[in-house]
């Protein structure tokens, strides 16, 4: 029987040191791309939060739903008036002009996957640990 019931061939205490000098080695690996991660996901956090601008010309009611359902908040309302005569006293037409805002995408974007790379390591890290202890206690360490 192999190692740890595995069905493989039985593994020597050579080879237990050998794989064990292998997964501290990966460890260690693992230890600093978890910090050089953690550390980017923070400057991330840290940054000036971005923004992206909208500018929209006369909606309706279920335009503005719309908008808010897809992430943008309405920051200003201004109404202009189109088609002034002469010294100012004709208006033809007066239309509203919604400016709307929202986080920009790409910063959650960088920021999730930073995230998951982090949740990958971390179960990767595990994994190594577990059988690194598993090989030190054959070994008697």
């Amino acid at each position: 029987m192999g190692l740890f019931g595995s069905g493989e061939p039985r593994i020597g205490p050579k080879e237990l040191r050998q794989r064990r000098s292998e997964i501290e080695q990966q460890l260690q690996q693992l230890r600093h791309s978890y910090a050089e991660l953690t550390c980017a996901l923070e400057k991330e956090r840290a940054g000036a939060q971005r923004w992206e601008h909208l500018l929209a010309d006369d909606l309706a009611d279920e335009d503005l739903s719309k908008f808010g359902l897809l992430g943008w908040e309405l920051v200003s309302l201004v109404s202009y008036a189109v088609g002034l005569g002469v010294g100012g006293i004709t208006v033809k037409d007066v239309h509203l002009r919604y400016a709307f805002k929202r986080p920009f995408v790409e910063d959650n974007v960088a920021a999730a996957d930073l995230r998951q790379k982090i949740r990958d390591a971390e179960a990767e890290t595990m994994s190594a640990q577990a059988e690194l202890d598993q090989i030190e206690r054959r070994l008697g360490y």
